[in-house]
């Protein structure tokens, strides 16, 4: 086992548990939500770093042998396209945190997957039960700890991490007409650092990687979220408005029955959305299953139940949604064309209806459902960005 030095200490154990991002830099810890403990980090332990290592070679299935590991990496063509980008961090960030960590000594001596995982992005979180500890110190540790179990603290915590990093993604990407859901969270569940992610997935981001790092030194290069240095400032941001807002409890008035849009804190809210999110990204081959889930998300925000003795109640929410959709989208457009966002959501809300209500789609083609899908992702960021900025206004469009 190679040893990772950090501060001039040698560090075996865990600092926390942690999900691994499909972010590759070096970084200084980071704040990500205050509120939850979340912080972007490295790995700073040689475990950590030994962790990311046997995690990153169990899922692109790399033999065991060092012959073998050795020419596996090489072979993804990285280290040219890192060598390049290093050198472009030194000549136009030179004393930053991310060129001391490239040009020091130490990282010559470093494999491709080393260096790779060193620099590899993970997220925090708390983890008082000690179970990440546990499982590596001893790997049978597992199956006493998180097989077949579902409600230790280390699982809830991380699938709250989950639900927010959905909620996180849509409001930071910049794939408008193209965001299908996508998080920047690597893996799916708590224990995954142990295990694996799918090869196909794993090679997916480090292809991006390879590509990013190439366009990253183009001045009209596509600028890709998911690459650190151009995705940083819009997630953060994103997490500093949402804070803002999360601490909000519901407004009890005396006397009175509660109003729809105080039935729930806006942590719950947005715990809530963040699973329906999740639920939506895990069904992406399935675009008519995330039209239902997505539609279902925006009547969660804005509609309330209407009276059944004065209206048909499949009419009174198609108008609801039109209505109060279009409002909510408007404030986030600078010049909004309302007859043209209203007759999309028209659209968007007659798709969804025949889909839930089982009705004939057949002659309808699968690009149809994915526009849709796409156009979903888009006005719901546009919802939750007026959401944060004019919760005032959203509470009252789902209450009237």
């Amino acid at each position: 086992m190679f040893i990772f030095e950090f501060n001039n200490t040698i560090m075996c154990k865990l600092k926390s548990a942690f999900a691994i991002t499909k972010y590759i830099y070096p970084i200084e810890e980071t704040e990500l939500f205050a509120p939850l403990g979340y912080t972007f980090d490295n790995p700073r332990t040689d475990d950590e770093v030994k962790i990311i290592i046997e995690f990153l070679n169990r899922s692109l299935q790399v033999r065991n042998d060092d012959h073998n590991k050795s020419n596996s990496w090489n072979s993804l063509g990285i280290v040219d396209q890192l060598g390049e980008f290093m050198d472009h961090v030194h000549k136009t960030d030179a004393g930053s945190y991310a060129d001391g960590f490239y040009q020091d000594k130490s990282r010559k001596k470093d494999s491709i997957i080393e260096l790779l995982a060193k620099s590899w992005i993970i997220v925090r979180y708390e983890d008082k039960e000690g179970l990440f500890e546990q499982i590596n110190k001893d790997s049978n540790n597992i199956f006493k700890v998180g097989w077949g179990k579902f409600n230790t603290e280390v699982q809830k915590n991380y699938h709250q991490l989950l639900c927010l990093s959905h909620i996180l993604s849509l409001l930071a990407h910049n794939q408008p007409g193209h965001y299908y859901g996508e998080t920047f969270l690597l893996t799916e569940s708590s224990f995954d650092p142990f295990y694996s992610v799918d090869r196909f997935v794993l090679n997916n981001v480090l292809e991006d990687y390879k590509g990013n790092c190439h366009m990253y030194r183009v001045d009209d290069g596509r600028k890709s979220w998911l690459f650190w240095l151009n995705g940083k400032d819009a997630l953060i941001g994103a997490s500093d408005r949402l804070q803002e807002i999360y601490s909000i409890d519901p407004v009890q008035e005396k006397n009175k029955k509660v109003r729809p849009s105080q039935k729930q804190s806006v942590k719950q809210k947005i715990n809530h959305i963040g699973n329906h999110l999740r639920m939506t990204y895990q069904h992406r081959l399935d675009p008519e299953l995330q039209i239902v889930l997505l539609v279902g998300i925006i009547e969660f925000l804005l509609t309330r139940n209407p009276d059944t003795n004065r209206f048909n109640v499949e009419d009174s929410i198609s108008k609801q949604f039109n209505l109060k959709c279009a409002i909510a989208i408007a404030n986030e457009i600078e010049t909004p064309n309302m007859n043209e966002i209203n007759e999309k959501l028209k659209n968007l809300y007659s798709l969804r209806s025949d889909v839930a209500h089982g009705n004939y789609i057949g002659e309808i083609g699968v690009d149809k459902f994915v526009n849709a899908t796409y156009l979903l992702c888009d006005y719901l960021q546009n919802i939750i960005d007026t959401y944060i900025e004019r919760k005032e206004l959203i509470d009252y469009l789902k209450d009237n």
